[in-house]
């Protein structure tokens, strides 16, 4: 126990021996201490060091209540907040916020040439203990005054409670929503606003009365605009396509466990039957490319330029690109140096056993180019070829080669069926070759074993409902329910009605995108609604598990719109599918500023 008092004893006089010379001479008077010395000597050593301590310890002391050190900019804290109400109260203006920015500093220097005091901008020990001063003698010097009445906020003219109603209400109904008390925003003090009031005034430890006065108001009001609850909205969403018909995913599942081709086909397609019939001289015009100002063709052989009765017009070099433009209403093509000048419509054929080029693929059949329009100024070109041949080149480029063969021979029906469907003798063509109709890309995607079906025992046969061809409509996925067409388009189908679709397990029948909008964004994309600054969304309607009507709230106003004008107003490519959820993304927590110890 001595031993450790003396240690003690021994460091802090080494350390006055540095701090304070005057003591280390005093010592050196002194007789010498050790271990276990007792007596004045070492009572008047402790009593030295308590005095040479006892300044430090003043120093402290001299802040005034609620400061411990020297403020200057760039500090936070509740002591900065504490300086700035002192400053306000003495007439200063700056924001009470807690944080020594530029107002604050400009503040102190203000207050200190006024005082006469060194305008350093830093509230040291002098100056705060000189604002601190200020504002004990000028609340002694002025006279008790009535209360004021606190203002109410801007857009409340009146205390608000149960049983009001009225646009003033909806914007209390508006701030609790922001501040994170969902309720409905009808302007009705209703009970659920009487509950949402009455948990937002014991958070911030008012009565909680239910009554919006106008303190209550105006904190509701700063906690909605400072720091509100949620900062927006999360979409995410399943299935991927239409979802009439039938789904490719699906299709996969059932062929997996067991089904043929016709149970799918009939799954999917109610109360249809099957046929074949003759395709082998049953041609079709497949869009390649519309309205283009300039085109280029190709073979991988020989090939020519023939007009429509099947007169040469052209013959480019061998595997060389032919560029086609438009000139004063008439085809310009270009073939290296050679140039030809056709006023027409025409045709490119290849040669037996070759193909021809076009957007960077290949095509069975010939390419015929002609005007998009009267006004001969741009270029469409359509690849005319037999519907058989056609289907090589669609249902790899549908779904995977590598399928189970029953789901590539659903799939074989429906593209066949769908492509027959839609021939159109009037027209300038019958399909695109993207998902606008089905996708085909040429030869390059041709895989044997599909070849095989299409040329096989699937052969011209159609899906058709009462011995007339169905519209057979398919997708990727549905998200666990196909829909009828009526929902997607203007026309119901007794064959193409809304169904679960339990046999599709890829991703898109789970959510597999996922889309955020801030509530700054989303108001922006509202704002030809006059709605105000977005508050809420609610999904007050669905059909096929897909949102109908969508309600959009507003400090101004509220609308409904559909499931699928929703999509497009929050962004149509984002929103990738018709089924789509709506969830409030939380605010991060504010981070405050914390010092160490002392």
């Amino acid at each position: 126990m001595k031993k450790k008092k003396f240690q003690s004893l021994l460091v802090l006089s080494m350390a006055i021996s540095i701090a304070f010379p005057s003591a280390e001479a005093a010592a050196a008077d002194s007789p010498a201490l050790k271990m276990g010395s007792k007596g004045t000597s070492v009572k008047q050593l402790q009593l030295d060091l308590k005095k040479e301590t006892a300044p430090k310890k003043a120093q402290r002391a001299a802040y005034p209540s609620g400061f411990s050190r020297d403020l200057k900019k760039g500090m936070s804290g509740n002591d900065v907040g504490k300086l700035q109400s002192y400053l306000i109260k003495l007439g200063q203006t700056l924001k009470a916020d807690k944080k020594f920015g530029t107002q604050t500093y400009n503040a102190v220097v203000s207050f200190q040439k006024k005082n006469k005091l060194n305008a350093t901008g830093t509230a040291d020990l002098k100056t705060l203990n000189a604002i601190v001063k200020a504002n004990t003698t000028a609340s002694a010097a002025k006279p008790l005054a009535p209360a004021v009445p606190v203002p109410y906020p801007e857009g409340f003219k009146r205390t608000l409670k149960s049983g009001h109603q009225g646009p003033d209400v909806r914007l209390l109904q508006a701030y609790l929503t922001k501040a994170g008390y969902r309720l409905g925003v009808d302007e009705v003090f209703g009970k659920n606003t009487f509950e949402a009031l009455r948990k937002f005034q014991q958070s911030i430890k008012y009565k909680d009365n239910g009554i919006a006065g106008p303190k209550t108001l105006t904190r509701l009001v700063l906690k909605a605009t400072v720091s509100p609850a949620y900062k927006g909205y999360s979409f995410s969403g399943k299935g991927w396509g239409h979802a009439v018909g039938m789904t490719q995913w699906g299709a996969l599942g059932m062929a997996q466990k067991g089904f043929g081709y016709h149970d799918i086909l009939k799954y999917y397609y109610t109360g249809v039957d099957f046929k074949k019939i003759d395709t082998s001289k049953q041609n079709i015009r497949v869009c390649l490319s519309k309205e283009k100002t300039s085109v280029d063709l190709n073979g991988t052989g020989s090939y020519s330029i023939q007009d429509m009765q099947g007169n040469v017009l052209f013959e480019p070099a061998a595997q060389t690109p032919t560029n086609v433009t438009v000139e004063d209403g008439e085809f310009l093509l270009t073939n290296g140096d050679e140039t030809a000048y056709i006023d027409q419509p025409f045709k490119v054929v290849s040669v037996k056993g070759k193909y021809l080029s076009h957007k960077k693929m290949n095509y069975n059949g010939v390419l015929e180019v002609s005007f998009s329009d009267n006004k001969k100024k741009r270029i469409n070109v359509i690849n005319r070829l037999n519907v058989e041949t056609y289907l090589q080149g669609v249902v790899p480029s549908e779904v995977s080669s590598k399928w189970h063969p029953e789901a590539i021979m659903a799939q074989t029906l429906a593209a066949r069926t769908y492509a027959l469907k839609h021939l159109s003798p009037a027209g300038k063509w019958d399909v695109y070759d993207t998902i606008d109709s089905q996708v085909y890309k040429g030869v390059g995607q041709e895989a044997a074993n599909v070849n095989a079906i299409i040329n096989g025992e699937t052969k011209g046969e159609v899906i058709t409902y009462k011995g007339a061809l169905i519209n057979a409509y398919f997708s990727a996925s549905a998200g666990g329910y196909t829909v009828g067409s009526g929902f997607v388009w203007s026309t119901d189908f007794p064959y193409l009605v809304g169904k679960p679709d339990p046999y599709d397990q890829s991703k898109y029948a789970k959510n597999w995108w996922t889309y955020e909008l801030s509530f700054e964004e989303i108001s922006k994309r509202a704002a030809s609604f006059n709605i105000g600054e977005v508050v809420n969304i609610k999904i007050v309607e669905k059909k096929y598990t897909r949102p109908t009507k969508v309600r959009i709230t507003g400090f101004n106003g509220t609308i409904e719109v559909s499931g699928s004008a929703f999509r497009k107003l929050m962004n149509g490519d984002a929103m990738k599918s018709a089924i789509y959820s709506a969830d409030l993304v939380k605010n991060e927590p504010v981070k405050k500023e914390s010092y160490p110890k002392g």
